[in-house]
Formats: C-alpha cells, sequence, structure tokens
C-alpha cells in the first residue's frame, strides 16, 4: 500500500536534513529519504558568516545550529602585510559533516528519516509519486528534491541545469595546530592581498573545534560567500594538467606562508 505525507524531501544532506528538522517541529507531516546512512567527511562550506545566522534562528533551529558549531566572536582583518583592524563579529564554525549529522539528529516531532533511496518521482493528479529502491511508494502533496549536484531526478522531472560559470573556484584546506604549549592569538582572521591583481581574493584563518582551519579560494560572489579564500582565477578555468594546477596553488601558498608564520608566532599591535 502507498504511504502518504504532506512533504516529502529527496535527500538528507544539510539542506534536507534542515527543512526536515524545521518542518518536524512545525507540526508537518514530512518524511526525508536518504540511503547513505552517517554523512561522509566533505570539503565543503564550514563557516557561516554574521549576517547569514540568523536564518537557522527564523527556522526555529539556532539551538540545533549552535550545538553543532563553535562560535567564535571576534574577526581580525590583515591588509598590506599587517593587522589592520580587529572587531566583534559572530562566526559559527563546524566541519560540514557534523553540520549534517547534528540537523539529522534533530529530525523529529511530525518528521521521520526513512533510510532508502528514491529512484524514480512523478507527478500525477497533483500528486508526487515517490518510487524506493525496496520497491515501496510514497506519494506527498510537495516533493523536495534536496539531491545536491546528482542530476538524475531532476531531469527525470522535466528540469535542466544551466552552468554560468564551469570550474568557477579552486579551494584548498588544511589543518594548523599551535606548537605545545601554544596558542593562537586570535579566533578568526581574514587576511586579502598586498596587491588587488585579481589573482587571490583572501585567505581565511578560523578555528573548528578540530584544528584551525585555513581555506584558500578564488573569488566568489558575494552571495556564496561562505568563509573562504582564493587562487588565481585563470586556474579555475584553465584546461592545464593537473599536476600544473597543483604547481601554481602551492606557489600561491608559499607566497602568504612568511605572512601566516609570523601571524602565528606574535600577536601584533593593529598596524603592525
Amino acid at each position: 500500500p502507498m504511504k502518504h505525507v504532506d512533504v516529502a524531501i529527496v535527500g538528507a544532506g544539510i539542506t534536507g536534513a534542515t527543512t526536515a528538522a524545521m518542518l518536524g517541529r512545525r507540526g508537518v507531516c514530512c518524511a526525508v529519504f536518504d540511503a547513505t546512512g552517517t554523512s561522509a567527511p566533505d570539503f565543503r562550506c564550514e563557516k557561516i558568516d554574521q549576517g547569514q545566522l540568523n536564518r537557522p534562528a527564523r527556522c526555529g533551529l539556532a539551538d540545533v545550529f549552535a550545538d553543532a558549531s563553535r562560535q567564535n566572536q571576534t574577526l581580525w582583518v590583515g591588509r598590506g602585510g599587517r593587522v589592520v583592524e580587529r572587531t566583534t563579529y559572530m562566526q559559527a564554525t563546524a566541519p560540514h559533516e557534523g553540520m549534517v549529522e547534528t540537523m539529522r539528529r534533530a529530525i523529529g516531532g511530525s518528521a521521520r528519516l526513512i533510510p532508502q533511496k528514491v529512484i524514480r518521482l512523478d507527478s500525477i493528479d497533483d500528486l508526487q509519486h515517490l518510487r524506493l529502491a525496496d520497491g515501496t511508494t510514497w506519494t506527498a502533496r510537495l516533493a523536495v528534491v534536496a539531491t545536491g549536484p546528482s542530476p538524475t531526478l531532476i531531469r527525470s522531472l522535466g528540469f535542466g541545469r544551466t552552468v554560468l560559470s564551469k570550474h568557477h573556484s579552486i579551494s584548498i584546506g588544511f589543518d594548523l595546530a599551535p606548537r605545545a604549549g601554544g596558542r593562537f592569538p586570535f579566533e578568526s582572521i581574514t587576511w586579502f592581498p598586498e596587491q588587488l591583481d585579481g589573482k587571490t581574493a583572501y585567505l581565511t584563518v578560523f578555528r573548528l573545534v578540530t584544528p584551525t582551519r585555513p581555506r584558500i579560494r578564488r573569488p566568489a560572489p558575494a552571495s556564496t560567500r561562505l568563509g573562504t579564500t582564493s587562487i588565481d582565477s585563470s586556474m579555475a578555468t584553465s584546461r592545464a594538467p593537473y599536476w600544473q594546477v597543483r604547481r601554481r596553488a602551492a606557489r600561491a601558498l608559499q607566497a602568504t606562508r612568511g605572512r601566516v608564520r609570523s601571524l602565528i608566532r606574535a600577536d601584533p599591535p593593529i598596524g603592525q
């Protein structure tokens, strides 16, 4: 027999799990389908800036999000080889998989997580019909497809995807840990290049619940700026062999290493 919910969510990543947790707290009958089990480590958004932190609160999930992340209260800004500003600025940071697992654990109330894969989705007579891998069928008034970059279900519904900027960015992330007995003088710092030549947007270093994480990335539009840095735009669009891209990335990191070292060794006054 078919099973019915008001809202069916396909995919329990950060978007699907957050949607299910929000609807469950509001009493909406919903089910989220995902067969992947535990979320695997993935190099995705790890820092949410101050201007975006009101969104979990508006969804009624401020407490869940706070449990999933570290709250950094201050931000340093470096430019032209020196620290130019220290300001109060809230940022929430956490490994991506940690955010996903915390949101999944928050699914409850009128929402439930179904550990099954959706293999087909059809819209028939104002209802959404979901066929699962185990052969069962569910119906829903509304279906939310939150499968990330996977295009299979989206294409089956007749939707396409327009790529505005192929290979838009290259991201590099690594962990830093202070020497034994030491500590970093900052919670979060954004370091801008000494010359605005378009090759490097910024380097951001921020504290996680795990070791301090720097990230480097090519400039991205403000709407997608979630706390990464940048590398040379030509690397994102170049068709050069992978080893050449790695070499360019290594040169970019080498150029910033001295500044990062000096910052870690001491707590410089503003303007120095």
